[in-house]
Formats: C-alpha cells, sequence, structure tokens
C-alpha cells in the first residue's frame, strides 16, 4: 500500500509528476492511495476519474493519520514543493502511525538540517540533476555524500498520451485560425501560470526585439498574462503579437504544443525541472529557454544547446535564437526530432516509473519488510537513470552547459546579468565537486 501525497492536487509541476507515477505504478503490485493535505483541483479530478482512492483531507492531520492506520501503509510518498513545515508534520504522522518507509520527492531542492527530518526520511528524489546540486550546496555536502540517501528521478512524461492524442495536421490549422493565427505566421509559445515568481519582463523584451526582424510573429501565452505584463505589452505596441491564452489540460494543451512552432521558455526564478519543456519536446518541438543562474537552472540541463533547441541568456539573443529557428525550418525539425528522442530515452514514464518501484522495493527489503526474491532480482536488473556516475559527473557538465549559449551578450547586457546573479543569487552559484567546491562563474 502507498500513499502519494502532496500538500494540493492542483495543475502544477509538483502535482503533475504525482498524477503521472499513480497512473504509471504497476496496479498488480502496489495499491495505491492519494492524499491532499489541503485542497484538491483538477489532478484529483482526473485521478478520481481513472479509478484511484482520492482524499482531500483540508488540513486535517488527524484524519490523515487515521487513513495511514486504517490501511496499514508501506510506503508514503511525499511530493515536496514549497512548505517544509508540511513535510515535517507528514513524515512525523506517518512514522507514527508505524509506516515503514518514507520517500519525498525534493522539487525545489530544500535542505533540512534538522536531524529528525534527515532521519527519518529514507529516501530524498531530486527531479534534475541541476537541482541535486543545489541540494548539495544548501546542505554542504560532496555529491558523494548526496548519493547515501538521494537520488535523481526526473518528472515522468507520458510519450504514449502524446503520441495517442496527436491532432492531424488539419486540427492544428483549425486551433490556429481560431486563436487567430493566419496561415504561415509563426507562432512560438510560453506555458505556464500567471503567477508572479514565474513572470518577468524577459517574454515581452524579447518580442521586441523579434517583431524588428519578424513583424507577424505571435506569441501564445498559455496559462494567461498577469496584468502588469498586459501593461508593459500595450506600452511596447505588442497587442498584435501577443495572445492571452487560458488555462489548458490535457488533449487541448497537446493539441497546443503540436500546432506551434517551437516553444520559447523564460520564467523569473528559472525551472527545477521543466515539465512544458519536457512536453514541448515529446510534441517534436525545438525548445528555446533562457539560463537563469541566479535561480533554479535545469532548463538547459534538459535544452541540449544547438542540438534540441537553444539556451539564450538574454531578450536579445533568444530572439536571435528564434529568428534563425523560424527562418531554417528543417533545422528547427531536426532539432524537434533530437528532442523527442531525448524525452522518450529519459523522461517516459513506462521507462522511469518502474525505477521508482525500484526504490520502493529496495527499502522495503531494507528495513525489514518481506519481498519477494524475484521481485529484488527483477528490478535489480534496472540501470538507475541519471546513473550515479552521472550526478557525480554533473558539475563540470553543468558548467559547460553554462558556457554552451546561442550569440553573445554586449557588454551591458552582460553587465546587467552579473548585477541579477549576484543580487538574486543563491547557493547554487557554489556547486559541489566531489569534496570541493567548484565556483560556477557563468556569463
Amino acid at each position: 500500500m502507498v500513499f502519494h501525497v502532496a500538500g494540493q492536487l492542483g495543475i502544477g509541476g509538483t502535482e503533475k509528476a504525482l498524477q503521472k507515477c499513480c497512473e504509471y505504478m504497476n496496479k498488480d503490485m502496489f495499491e495505491t492511495v492519494v492524499c491532499g493535505i489541503y485542497k484538491g483541483g483538477l489532478r484529483a479530478k482526473a485521478l478520481e476519474e481513472k479509478g484511484f482512492e482520492v482524499h482531500i483531507l483540508n488540513g486535517d492531520y488527524s484524519l490523515f493519520e487515521s487513513l495511514l492506520r486504517e490501511k496499514r501503509a508501506d510506503i508514503i510518498h511525499y511530493y515536496l514543493g514549497w512548505d517544509t513545515e508540511e513535510l515535517r508534520k507528514v513524515i512525523g504522522i506517518a512514522k507514527g502511525a508505524g509506516v515503514p518507509v518514507v520517500a519525498v520527492t525534493n522539487i525545489f531542492g530544500h535542505y533540512s538540517r534538522e536531524p529528525e527530518i534527515q532521519n527519518l526520511v529514507d529516501r530524498q528524489l531530486l527531479i534534475s540533476k541541476t537541482v541535486a546540486l543545489e541540494y548539495a550546496a544548501r546542505g554542504k555536502i560532496s555529491m558523494r555524500q548526496f548519493l547515501n540517501k538521494c537520488r535523481v528521478f526526473y518528472i515522468p512524461v507520458d510519450i504514449d498520451e502524446f503520441e495517442k492524442e496527436a491532432p492531424s495536421q488539419e486540427e492544428t490549422a483549425q486551433f490556429r485560425q481560431e486563436i487567430g493565427v493566419e496561415p504561415g505566421c509563426p507562432l512560438i509559445c510560453r506555458v505556464g501560470r500567471a503567477d508572479v515568481r514565474k513572470w518577468d519582463s524577459f517574454p515581452v523584451n524579447m518580442m521586441w526585439f523579434l517583431t524588428r526582424k519578424i513583424p507577424n510573429a505571435k506569441f501564445l501565452a498559455v496559462g494567461g498574462l498577469p496584468v502588469w505584463v498586459q501593461k508593459k505589452i500595450s506600452k511596447y505596441h505588442l497587442e498584435k503579437n501577443f495572445i492571452d491564452y487560458g488555462v489548458a489540460f490535457g488533449k487541448e494543451l497537446i493539441t497546443i504544443y503540436y500546432a506551434i512552432d517551437l516553444l520559447a521558455h523564460s520564467t523569473r526564478i528559472g525551472e527545477s525541472f521543466g515539465c512544458t519543456i519536457a512536453e514541448a519536446m515529446a510534441a517534436r518541438k525545438p525548445v528555446v529557454v533562457e539560463s537563469t543562474p541566479w535561480g533554479d537552472n535545469a532548463q538547459i540541463e534538459l535544452v541540449d544547446n544547438g542540438v534540441t533547441g537553444f539556451v539564450a541568456t538574454t531578450p536579445r539573443t533568444c530572439a536571435d535564437a528564434i529568428t534563425h529557428l523560424l527562418r531554417h525550418p528543417a533545422e528547427a525539425e531536426r532539432m524537434g526530432g533530437a528532442g523527442y528522442e531525448k524525452a522518450r530515452k529519459m523522461f517516459d514514464a513506462k521507462r522511469i516509473v518502474p525505477l521508482l518501484e525500484k526504490h520502493y522495493f529496495e527499502l522495503l527489503a531494507a528495513k525489514g519488510v518481506h519481498v519477494d526474491e524475484r521481485l529484488l532480482t527483477h528490478y535489480g536488473r534496472l540501470s538507475q537513470s541519471p546513473s550515479n556516475h552521472d550526478i557525480l559527473d554533473y558539475p563540470l557538465e553543468y558548467s559547460r552547459r553554462m558556457s554552451s549559449v546561442y550569440g553573445r551578450a554586449s557588454l551591458h547586457e552582460r553587465v546587467w546579468l552579473k548585477i541579477k546573479q549576484y543580487t538574486q543569487g543563491r547557493p547554487s552559484r557554489a556547486y559541489i565537486f566531489k569534496d570541493s567546491h567548484l565556483h560556477v562563474v557563468g556569463i
């Protein structure tokens, strides 16, 4: 019996990770219960429709404890977003109820120095190698120490769903027509909530540069535009170039990915993984991302500069990269294909959820819970991905990725980026390489 637990079950990436893990879990081996500590939402509804047992607790931790005891849970898998106090309560109740194994999917690389949390969590699953580095930097531990109780486990992407729900050319043409995009008009896209933590001026500034070269380019903002961004769009007279689109989910979102020419992704705080990036890759679209060394920066881990898309550092160089792809459709198609192959190899839910099951069985066996030897042998054949070797080597790889970008920032752009990096910098600026610190300079 596995309890998958999150603070809420809405539309965010944390909840998407929970949903896909549940959907692809082996139903013959695991009975799954889903809990939203405070509230439900779109993910709760989707899981209920697929037959999962879902409980919305409305902050009632006593009800949570009763459920654990009643169901005799073997594993608690908690998806940690921002609320570390919630983590403390959940694992405390889990251990008090006699749950043998506690696993945590750590979305943002939070490191707790509290001995209680360190002792009670059996496995920390970081959702990218970049976040793993940040976790190690915050804890001031080496990457070898990191591997004692931690692994990297990418958020699963439902590649099969993308292929099953792929729209026809007529359907994508109809969608573009419905949102006011004329035939032959370039359409780029950003997917994300209209959240002040996510949005900054980068997309508007980028579009100002892009429309100097491609005046009819359209920017589809899926998830909505904050009011202050709309005002800046008006100030730059770009109203005709932006399309304010509401929240999209399921088949509608998949249609959007197939209908666009490329994904142009930027965010104020960066990405700890970047579900929308991986999903665009699953739809065979090239991706252009902004590098954010002052925040989370896993987007440059997902996008291989010059292979699956481009990494840019400024609005101007981002616009240049997008212009290049729009003017070289064969290259864009090649990059989209390379992105699909990477998504299939590294993020496919069918491939990586069994690795989660492997963690579960190994942890149960280590706790003295009887596990059939044949299961341990079967799962023992699965190779950890990313491997421990990949994780140990990643600090130097990250440094290379930081320096591999499209175009060159001008002097005033580099000064602006340095100011931003050092005024908003986080522990990730000093990464851990073996037992010493490797300082990543950036731009």
